[in-house]
């Protein structure tokens, strides 16, 4: 396939994932679907970001692992620098959580009921929302935003402005707007963390577990 028909591939892609999420989403029934259905929706979503990722990589020409920055981490953190790291990105995720829910942000948007339903959940839902809301979102957009679009926004805009716009592109989207104002500055620390080591490694194991605390806060802050 010729370039375009690989960037079609992949909008394509996006837009059967979408509506795949969206159909779920209405099959929950009302304003307020279920935990299992939200999850399937989250999945179907990362799996969307995934695969238009991979389909803009193949588009491009170099080793795939190379232009998506998955190889060995160039400059390593060490144990402790990368203890350091995850503490930088819990605190910073806090932080943006406490300013605009002061800012009264999240009252009324969207995880104010998935909140209530993670509370709830026991066992094998929780597992899936690990899966669903937690490591399948961080591989998936570490991997275009971070690992893909990063450097190549960098290589024409330096790295100030491959920062700014990368990080604002995964803010938007966060369709609900105090996620977005919350993303992008974890979009600039985690691709801050990427061009420091080198690789995305470092940034989706962040991702996942300040999702992977988020979701554990909401079930035990009940």
């Amino acid at each position: 396939m010729g370039k375009l028909g690989l960037k079609g591939g992949a909008l394509a892609a996006l837009a059967l994932a979408a509506g795949l999420a969206w159909a779920r989403l209405t099959d929950g029934g009302g304003d307020d679907p279920d935990l299992v259905t939200r999850c399937w929706a989250g999945l179907a979503g990362s799996a969307a970001l995934g695969l238009f990722a991979w389909a803009l990589a193949l588009a491009i020409p170099g080793p795939l692992a190379q232009l998506m920055q998955l190889s060995r981490p160039e400059r390593p953190l060490s144990a402790g620098n990368l203890a350091l790291a995850l503490a930088g990105m819990l605190g910073l995720s806090l932080g943006m959580g406490w300013l605009l829910s002061g800012a009264g942000f999240f009252a009324d948007g969207p995880l104010a009921p998935l909140s209530r339903l993670l509370a709830e959940a026991t066992g094998a839902a929780m597992g899936a929302a690990i899966l669903a809301m937690a490591l399948a979102p961080a591989l998936a957009e570490e991997l275009l935003f971070r690992g893909l679009l990063l450097g190549r926004f960098c290589e024409r805009l330096g790295t100030p402005g491959g920062l700014l716009l990368s990080s604002g592109l995964f803010a938007l989207i966060h369709a609900d707007l105090g996620q977005a104002l919350a993303a992008f500055p974890l979009g600039l620390y985690l691709g801050a963390l990427t061009l420091r080591t080198g690789s995305v490694h470092t940034a989706i194991l962040c991702h996942a577990v300040n999702n992977g605390a988020a979701i554990a806060l909401a079930r035990f802050q009940a």
